[in-house]
């Protein structure tokens, strides 16, 4: 019988860990970045032409974004 209390004590204290974790993730402030469009195609291009687009990027997050590197590709 003390078995089966310590296997029901633990499931509900598994179970209100984990209800703790959902309510800490849902305060918790991060960042979320957003692209409008992720890809986009160039036409043909001659050689030696500057070539530029603008790529929006928006933070839907609570916390700062912080972009520390960009490369194309």
């Amino acid at each position: 019988m003390k078995t089966n209390k310590t296997i029901i004590f633990g499931a509900f204290a598994l179970i209100f860990l984990q209800t703790l974790f959902c309510f800490a993730q849902e305060d918790a402030k991060i960042p979320i970045a957003v692209l409008a469009e992720k890809v986009y195609k160039l036409d043909n291009v001659i050689e030696g032409t500057l070539v530029t687009h603008d790529f929006i990027l928006k933070n839907q997050g609570t916390a700062d974004l912080v972009i520390e590197k960009v490369e194309s590709g």
